[in-house]
């Protein structure tokens, strides 16, 4: 069963209610072609961001409190490409957005449990709408989680509010886009985990605090460069200690994971790049000749591309996506997807 949302303040909700029934009796214009999205048989509309009990209330609000969701806050890992495929769609639909990095060991950052449900796994959203009239400074807040339930969070209300075509909105329900979805969880993402663990190559402390992440044969790896971007983070250091001893044990964690991965899909020592290399050639058969939505990307597209975007700054995947003929795939998404809407990361 799919995790519902929750209210980060129960509280207020009677107060709330009056607040709805004073408001504008002004109603906004519903497309006729979209009447589908209230369908009596789901419980809730967007995955609990509107309920149904109180969505005549709600109607009557301003007209930009139905056309949005509130501003949009990802917590995540920069390197987490469950992270990226969230954002590789909330940028190709150009849906500001505000990042909040993620200690990868305390997780002290994440939404406080005792108010919001979710399973202190990135990536989380979370939709924080200002309220009118009176309790104006109240927020109305809301959390998912869980990459593929965040974007079909996403779809909803790209459809709803008419930035989503409904032929698009249908073909990303489609189980040929939802296999592929599976796919990149199941087979994608663990292959890029121990191929970059298989990648890393001997790096000594030393080497990386005197010779720029390098050893003797001028290598760099791979594990380092994913985690340095914890260095551009003060928060993350503590007692006036700088985040070295973080990427260090970052690196760690992130091997024994690849270690656990190994086992769970049988991929013999050694064999860490070929595995990848064939799961990368099986998504480029599908996409040699056009996106995989055809003349333009849908959802799989944009997620594997937000996935692979994720390792961008390192050497061997720029490398893999050549030798596996992704690379032109991979450029057209990158110009299709656009700049980052991300409005501001802390």
């Amino acid at each position: 069963s799919e995790p519902l949302m929750v209210n980060g303040d129960n509280n207020n909700e009677d107060d709330d209610d009056d607040e709805h029934d004073n408001s504008s009796n002004t109603e906004p214009h519903m497309d006729p072609s979209r009447e589908h999205v209230f369908d009596p048989s789901f419980d809730n509309l967007i995955h609990g961001v509107w309920t149904r009990m109180d969505y005549e209330k709600r109607m009557g609000r301003a007209v930009s409190e139905v056309a949005t969701l509130g501003r949009l806050f990802i917590y995540q890992y920069n390197c987490c490409p469950f992270c990226g495929k969230v954002k590789a769609v909330l940028d190709y639909y150009n849906i500001p957005y505000s990042l909040i990095e993620v200690s990868p060991i305390t997780k002290a950052q994440l939404p406080n449990t005792s108010k919001f449900l979710h399973d202190r796994n990135v990536p989380i959203l979370l939709a924080a709408k200002a309220q009118p009239g009176l309790k104006r400074h109240h927020i109305d807040q809301k959390v998912t989680y869980q990459s593929n339930v965040i974007i079909a969070t996403l779809l909803d209300y790209l459809v709803l509010t008419g930035v989503m075509p409904q032929s698009e909105y249908e073909r990303s329900q489609s189980s040929i886009v939802d296999a592929w979805l599976q796919w990149m969880d199941n087979t994608l993402i663990p292959h890029l985990y121990c191929a970059i663990d298989y990648d890393s190559f001997e790096v000594t402390d030393v080497h990386r605090l005197f010779n720029d992440g390098k050893n003797l044969k001028d290598e760099e790896n791979s594990t380092d460069l994913l985690f340095r971007y914890l260095k551009e983070f003060k928060k993350f250091e503590s007692f006036a200690v700088t985040t070295f001893p973080l990427q260090s044990m970052c690196g760690k964690m992130f091997h024994n994971q690849a270690k656990q991965l190994r086992l769970k899909y049988g991929i013999p020592t050694g064999y860490d790049l070929q595995y990848l290399q064939d799961a990368m050639r099986e998504w480029h058969e599908v996409t040699k000749l056009s996106f995989h939505g055809g003349s333009k990307p849908d959802v799989a597209d944009i997620a594997c591309f937000g996935i692979l975007r994720t390792f961008h700054n390192l050497p061997l995947i720029e490398k893999t996506l050549r030798e596996t003929g992704l690379t032109e795939w991979y450029e057209s998404c990158e110009e299709m997807v656009g700049q980052h809407a991300c409005v501001t990361h802390a």
